[in-house]
């Protein structure tokens, strides 16, 4: 039989990133009067933006394994510094991370371990995106939090089946910074 383990990490990082990929603003000059009235046809693609990106941050996690009982916390902090500021995005809130993730899974395993059943929970920090050099604001998405149950079953020593259902609660949240509504 097993005894307990509590493995800890901790990681800090700096990237320097050239041609960092951005959501932008191409204006078409295009206008569709089909409706009756005319609409911009203006469309958003993805570019690489000038200079250099910064991303850096610190990364903690830690599991405590009683078996059969697990629990991981996960703990992140980013930040993300544009090479070029490029307000056309979707209310500048560019394709950064959150600054703050933090996450929580509990579970247990059945049958010597060949059955996983887990819960996780996802909790995120605003994101704010780049001044409006026209106003002076920024645009910011609200922080949110999701829950997931998983489960995993080893069929044969190399045959494993995984399923999951993510965010329980149906709750509408952005999942990254381009404004994708999960």
């Amino acid at each position: 039989e097993r005894g307990d383990a509590l493995p800890l990490e901790v990681d800090s990082f700096r990237t320097n990133i050239r041609n960092y990929i951005d959501q932008t603003l191409v204006p078409t000059h295009e206008v569709d009067t089909s409706g009756g009235f005319p609409v911009p046809i203006d469309g958003y693609y993805f570019v690489n933006l000038g200079g250099t990106t910064v991303t850096k941050g610190l990364e903690l996690e830690g599991e405590y394994d009683a078996h059969p009982l697990f629990v991981r916390l996960a703990y992140s902090n980013i930040l993300t510094e544009l090479g070029t500021s490029d307000y056309t995005g979707f209310g500048a809130i560019v394709t950064a991370p959150p600054r703050s993730v933090f996450s929580g899974t509990v579970g247990f395993e059945l049958l010597a371990g060949r059955l996983v059943l887990g819960e996780r929970t996802r909790a995120v920090s605003r994101t704010t995106g780049a001044i409006d050099p026209d106003t002076g604001l920024a645009t910011t998405v609200s922080g949110y939090a999701a829950e997931d149950l998983f489960g995993s079953y080893q069929v044969l020593g190399d045959f494993k089946l995984f399923a999951s259902v993510e965010n329980v609660a149906n709750r509408e949240y952005f999942d990254d910074a381009l404004a994708t509504v999960a």
